[in-house]
């Protein structure tokens, strides 16, 4: 085991190591040639692998295209899958085109259609052949609707729910939608119940039976009385009390009388 050597101390050679300059420059080229030699080594590929390697060839210099980015633009939806239908039936609001129904409409022979007038709206929109016009006031409907009996209003309900089970299955469908305007011209106790229905209000007793008063507001302002101030009297008058004068200015009466 040889002795440690103190740290920062270069170890003693000997005199084997002083030798001239022409022998440690000869020593120093023999190291490099042996450290180049195993470089070529180890760059030398395996047998193996110089087979399947493929002669190098000229290098040949290509140019290669600018690379374009292409902004974003919005992707229309794929048509091979609908949206999904809505909730509830569309409202139609448009008008109608037919002529017919125009020029009854005007001279006021018109059918209108108890469904248009509604929330819902009618589903078969210009296709209905009653009148979507609007402005059908009549004197029967400005009149108090009277409630009939219970036995008739339990059928007219089981008629009217019926019917409208059939047209939330298939809204063009011409038969329910006929029968349940033929049922609400019954009376206007049926017209007032359909309507009930279709804007929502599930107890016939929350219906409102009594029409309101023609031409009225929904508010009305009271009248406003205009108040007169008289204006003050002039400075130059006598200014009367209405209570008589004031006790300084009044005229002193004894107490009591003969």
């Amino acid at each position: 085991m040889t002795p440690s050597m103190p740290r920062g101390r270069l170890p003693d050679l000997g005199p084997s190591t002083s030798r001239s300059s022409s022998q440690s420059s000869g020593w120093f080229d023999a190291l490099t040639g042996e450290v180049i030699d195993q470089l070529q080594e180890l760059e030398e590929p395996e047998p193996g692998r110089v087979a399947n390697t493929p002669a190098a060839g000229p290098v040949v210099v290509t140019a290669v295209a600018p690379v374009t980015v292409v902004p974003w633009t919005f992707q229309k939806a794929d048509l091979r899958y609908p949206p999904p239908p809505p909730p509830n039936p569309p409202v139609f609001t448009d008008k109608m085109d037919n002529a017919k129904v125009s020029i009854e409409h005007r001279n006021g022979t018109c059918d209108p259609c108890v469904l248009f007038n509604s929330s819902r709206g009618c589903a078969k929109g210009n296709a209905c052949r009653f009148c979507h016009l609007g402005n059908h006031a009549t004197g029967e409907r400005t009149k108090a609707i009277q409630r009939p009996r219970k036995q008739a209003r339990d059928k007219y309900k089981s008629v009217v729910q019926k019917l409208l089970a059939q047209m939330e299955l298939n809204p063009q469908a011409d038969q329910a939608h006929e029968e349940l305007q033929t049922e609400a011209r019954k009376s206007p106790y049926v017209w007032k119940l359909l309507q009930g229905y279709l804007d929502g209000i599930d107890s016939i007793d929350n219906i409102d039976l009594d029409p309101p008063p023609f031409g009225m507001m929904p508010y009305q302002h009271m009248p406003v009385q205009a108040v007169s101030t008289p204006f003050p009297a002039p400075m130059h008058q006598s200014f009367v009390h209405p209570l008589g004068p004031p006790p300084h200015l009044a005229i002193p009466r004894p107490l009591y009388s003969r």
